[in-house]
């Protein structure tokens, strides 16, 4: 049998071929972020043009361990599901480049998502929590989250799991709100 890092590096280099993007029979070498400025507004986006995806979008370290980066800076949207699949790549497995394989194809077919400010009249802010009660069935902690809205526009968003087990839902409700306090403060 193949040890897994080995078997992890061929994977890698079929599975992230698989994402290039070609224009006109070329790779495109742009990559990262931008802005676009549509008065009164701005519009941040992360332009994902994958032949430099390992170095943009996944680490890969000597162990073999993959960690998400850079893209959930400007896409709340895959927050969680990056932080579910970095909870478990310090052992990752096969099952878990599966994972990845699920979240590379939306990022892919999704590339025009970002966060739109918006200027307002109002700068009241809104912060929404909500956590799940023992979501883990490894361990048994709950997973919060939260965002901030400022005058309507996402300024700031997490999703993270307790470190320690709530004894009830209520508890764990708690937890989240009072880190989404800690954020506002």
């Amino acid at each position: 049998m193949t040890p897994f890092p080995s078997r992890f590096a061929s994977y890698s280099k079929k599975n992230i071929k698989q994402f290039i993007i070609v224009a006109n029979g070329n790779n495109v070498p742009i990559i990262g972020s931008g802005s676009i400025q549509i008065e009164p507004s701005i519009f941040l986006h992360n332009v994902l043009h994958v032949p430099k995806l390992a170095n943009n979008l996944i680490s890969i370290d000597l162990n073999c361990s993959v960690t998400f980066f850079h893209s959930h800076c400007t896409r709340p949207d895959i927050a969680y599901a990056m932080s579910v699949v970095s909870r478990l790549m310090h052992e990752s497995r096969e099952r878990h480049m599966q994972a990845i394989d699920k979240i590379l194809p939306y990022l892919k077919s999704s590339p025009e998502k970002g966060l739109l400010f918006k200027r307002g009249d109002t700068m009241f802010m809104e912060i929404y929590t909500n956590t799940n009660y023992t979501g883990s069935v490894i361990d048994k902690r709950s997973t919060y989250g939260y965002c901030m809205l400022l005058g309507g526009n996402l300024v700031t968003w997490r999703s993270k799991k307790q470190n320690v087990v709530a004894q009830s839902s209520a508890k764990a409700e708690f937890q989240a709100l009072l880190r989404g306090i800690c954020e506002w403060l």
